[in-house]
């Protein structure tokens, strides 16, 4: 079964500038060194410094907020792969695990820049702490940008590149595809479907919601030299520069399900990072094996 490509996404840093400006942070955090250091500048009375959505709710299933928006950038870094390329087996190394693990548990425990709140939190739960501002920054998707700046009073929303280990590091990619079933009783009505949404036409429609469309055509329509598409010019540089696509599971929300229980019980219980990495290689072994 093969798809088109619809729209690209990849994280990026949403904050609050005035509680950046109120802790006398000027340049956002580019590295997860420097969200840390900035935790307890940030967070403090009842605001969060960087919200890591941990919450296994919304999307897909699973803690699908917290792998597509840190997780899954960092265990595949700039070479590794995320899951094989059959979608089956884990592509990524116990090393890259272990980092993330690391970093997760210093961010919530040695730094303070995120706080065990933010283990419920899912997409609709983090968008809403950035709107009343009790989050200060998260590493979130370019497609609710555009809709949390309407909700956000007097121009206090920003936007940067997300985080990484090592500054300009790659971040998965992801997004919408359009595939056909090869079992599709009506094959011919869903072809006529899928050029109907990635043609020009449809896609433009997408742009102005707010989506790094696919169509490279799309961009010569006059909405992108227009200031309102500012941004979306800066998330496909950005889609261009430092994204990487990678293979996800076809098991992904069970991986996600795993994933968030196991960083959650780290957190919670002071559990250590090498226990986060037997946990989702053993448990997600046994259901791949069951799948």
């Amino acid at each position: 079964m093969l798809g088109l490509q619809q729209d690209y996404r990849i994280p990026i840093l949403i904050y609050r500038k005035s509680r950046f400006a109120d802790a006398q942070v000027t340049t956002p955090p580019r590295t997860y060194d420097e969200v840390g250091a900035l935790g307890a500048r940030l967070t403090k009375n009842n605001t969060i410094g960087y919200a890591i959505p941990i919450g296994l709710t919304g999307g897909i299933g699973g803690a699908q907020a917290f792998v597509e928006f840190i997780l899954s950038s960092i265990v595949a870094g700039n070479t590794d792969p995320f899951f094989a390329p059959d979608g089956r087996n884990i592509g990524f190394s116990d090393e890259r695990l272990l980092l993330a693990a690391t970093t997760v548990r210093d961010l919530f425990g040695k730094y303070k820049a995120s706080t065990p709140v933010t283990l419920q939190f899912g997409y609709n739960e983090l968008q809403d702490g950035l709107r009343a501002g009790t989050v200060a920054s998260a590493s979130f998707g370019l497609y609710r940008y555009k809709g949390l700046e309407r909700q956000v009073a007097d121009n206090d929303l920003a936007w940067a590149a997300a985080p990484s280990m090592s500054p300009a590091d790659k971040h998965a990619v992801y997004g919408f595809q359009l595939s056909i079933n090869a079992n599709s009783p009506r094959k011919d009505a869903a072809w006529e479907f899928v050029k109907y949404m990635t043609s020009p036409a449809a896609q433009m429609i997408a742009a102005r919601g707010g989506e790094v469309v696919a169509r490279a055509s799309a961009y010569d329509d006059a909405y992108f030299v227009s200031p309102e598409a500012a941004d979306q010019q800066g998330w496909k540089q950005l889609v261009q520069q430092r994204g990487r696509v990678v293979t996800y599971s076809v098991i992904q929300s069970t991986f996600n399900q795993i994933a968030g229980e196991a960083f959650q019980r780290m957190i919670l219980r002071s559990g250590t990072p090498e226990s986060v990495v037997t946990e989702i290689k053993t448990r997600y072994a046994e259901a791949l094996a069951k799948a």
